[in-house]
């Protein structure tokens, strides 16, 4: 299934951080060892248990086995069993990945496995995203936590938690988006 995000206009990164909904992203492979279910139950636990932003996650990707569609379609059903639906959205391919990554605000990139190099966490901090990734493997290279990203380590029993410590602040209604703008546009540089 492709799929292309139209683009009404490009934001800055002052334009992004202003907004009332906060929407997260992520992309790869639709495989287990990417962890997306882990990025959707913490943020249902967010939704569920702290004051929040209005936010959406879009996921870009494709199940490419039989063992993948397995788990995508887990995916599907723990989005309903959370009450996700209004929240996440699994977009399938996308061709342009430069309209969808201008279409959010944090790029979480949560593999259980260290990648050699996470090129989808890179082209997110090229394109002004506050990413959020693993702090292990080629991701550690650049992704510099609280310089140019914010990292926690994926693989790691208590990594939900860690991301949730992370999500949550950006999440809320209250939070200065400063600190938050400083490292995406460190990332981008």
């Amino acid at each position: 299934m492709c799929f292309s995000l139209a683009v009404a206009h490009l934001l800055t990164l002052n334009e992004i951080f202003k907004k009332d909904l906060i929407t997260i992203g992520s992309a790869g492979r639709i495989t287990p060892f990417k962890a997306f279910d882990q990025i959707i139950k913490t943020l249902s636990e967010i939704k569920n248990t702290t004051d929040h932003k209005p936010f959406r996650l879009l996921i870009a990707g494709t199940a490419k086995t039989t063992h993948d569609q397995f788990y995508f379609d887990h995916l599907k059903k723990l989005v309903q069993e959370l009450k996700l639906e209004n929240e996440v959205t699994f977009l399938g391919h996308i061709e342009n990945m430069q309209d969808y990554y201008a279409k959010i605000d944090v790029f979480i990139h949560a593999s259980i496995y260290p990648e050699p190099f996470g090129l989808v966490v890179a082209e997110a901090m090229a394109h002004g995203c506050l990413a959020i990734g693993c702090n292990q493997g080629g991701i550690s290279d650049f992704l510099i936590n609280q310089k140019t990203g914010l990292s926690f380590s994926s693989t790691h029993q208590d990594s939900s938690n860690s991301l949730k410590e992370i999500l949550a602040p950006i999440l809320k209604p209250t939070t200065s988006t400063t600190l938050y703008k400083e490292i995406a546009e460190n990332g981008q540089q």
